[in-house]
């Protein structure tokens, strides 16, 4: 199947097009993300900093934010897995409880709306550990690094 010129899409556009769809509202879940995400983004990465701290402070910051990126995308994957998990879980018992085939309720508006919120909810995660991480890595680009260790 082919597409016209009409029917083309870059990648791009395509994005902004979804994005201007995505709904976000800060509710209590995501706050919890939030909070967890920055505390273990700036702890881990404290300890990546901590034991990169003999080196110089260009060494010191690319392995603080490479460290914190690998664990931003860990936090997006391992969120979306176990949101996942857990609602594929309820909704194959509501399901039973119904006597309904397996995803029936795939179809409806509110599993829609959680596998959006489970998406959301997981990028989240990432992002806010990627933000967190920058905490400890901040100093280095302010102080010498024997300061820096001490600020971060």
């Amino acid at each position: 199947m082919e597409l016209s010129n009409d029917d083309e899409q870059s990648p791009l556009s395509w994005v902004f097009e979804k994005f201007k769809k995505f709904k976000f509202e800060l509710n209590e879940t995501k706050l919890r993300y939030v909070v967890r995400g920055i505390i273990d983004g700036s702890l881990s990465t404290l300890g990546v900093v901590i034991g990169a701290s003999g080196g110089d402070s260009s060494l010191i910051i690319a392995a603080g934010i490479g460290g914190g990126i690998a664990n931003g995308l860990s936090n997006i994957l391992g969120a979306l897995t176990a949101e996942k998990a857990s609602l594929e879980k309820e909704r194959e018992m509501q399901e039973r409880s119904l006597l309904k085939e397996n995803g029936y309720l795939k179809k409806t508006v509110f599993y829609k709306r959680a596998v959006h919120e489970t998406i959301v909810c997981g990028f989240v995660d990432g992002i806010s550990t990627m933000l967190g991480s920058m905490l400890p890595v901040v100093p280095f680009f302010i102080f010498e690094p024997k300061m820096a260790v001490i600020v971060a």
